[in-house]
């Protein structure tokens, strides 16, 4: 947290607001601790010097902007796609393999989790439990909208792995055209209570673009991964009450999505 207001401070004073400088109120900062990274506000206060008022004895008057940024490891998303797809997906430094110029067919197994980079596996984000079709179809429908946090490592198994052809063709009715979140999973150990999952922990996220779905005889998704990351509705979430990890720390992994994302200002005379 030191850190985060040492940076915000110096960035205030190279941009010629130091506090107590020609009138300048620079207050320390704000910083909230998110589950992977700080959030910073700053408020900034000084005089403005006038042109026409002056005419009115009003030489100055002062002016207070606000701003905040967040940064961190991206692990949230608002609207996700009730589907896990694999790290193997994606190259290395994380860029997709399969983009608008190379479209795939996703949908290979459709087992408990994705077991090669053309394969998915469902999900209703419900814990532990079984996936129920009816909660899936009410996701892709837009009539539950998920928003989700997961901590590096958080297993996102499918619990009763099957084919579920119903979602196939709410996907291609209602989704056709959508850029979706999508939660991507990569080989175990997940972390506690999972450590014994070979496969389906969670690394990060990435924005899924489909053309279409068949749940026919061949049942899959197909579309690209887009290489967007860095805006909604993907962002850093906020810690829970009783954090299971630690939170504020932008900690390395096989999948970084980092980012800093400026609010608007707020000007006020």
């Amino acid at each position: 947290m030191a850190a985060a207001r040492a940076a915000a401070i110096l960035s205030a004073s190279r941009n010629g607001y130091a506090n107590g400088v020609g009138g300048a109120v620079v207050p320390t900062p704000t910083v909230t601790l998110l589950q992977s990274g700080p959030h910073v506000r700053v408020s900034i206060t000084a005089p403005h010097a006038n042109t026409f008022s002056r005419v009115y004895g009003a030489n100055s008057w002062d002016v207070s902007v606000e701003a905040a940024a967040i940064t961190g490891k991206i692990d949230t998303a608002s609207g996700a796609a009730p589907w896990t797809m694999s790290r193997l997906a994606f190259n290395v430094n994380g860029s997709p393999k399969f983009d608008k110029n190379n479209p795939q067919n996703f949908g290979e197994t459709n087992g408990d989790y994705p077991t090669s980079e053309l394969d998915i596996a469902w999900t209703d984000f419900n814990g532990n439990n079984n996936v129920n079709s009816n909660e899936v179809s009410s996701i892709i429908a837009g009539s539950n909208v998920v928003t989700a946090t997961f901590t590096p490592g958080l297993y996102l198994g499918q619990h009763n792995q099957g084919n579920h052809t119903a979602l196939f063709q709410d996907v291609d009715r209602l989704r056709t055209g959508d850029t979706l979140p999508v939660p991507i999973v990569g080989p175990g150990p997940c972390t506690a209570p999972q450590q014994a999952r070979t496969g389906g922990c969670f690394v990060g996220w990435a924005m899924f673009y489909i053309i279409s779905a068949d749940g026919g005889t061949n049942k899959h998704i197909r579309g690209y991964f887009t290489d967007t990351f860095t805006q909604q509705p993907l962002s850093v979430g906020a810690c829970p009450a009783v954090p299971t990890s630690p939170c504020g720390e932008i900690v390395s992994g096989s999948f970084d999505n980092l980012i800093v994302r400026l609010a608007p200002l707020e000007v006020q005379p």
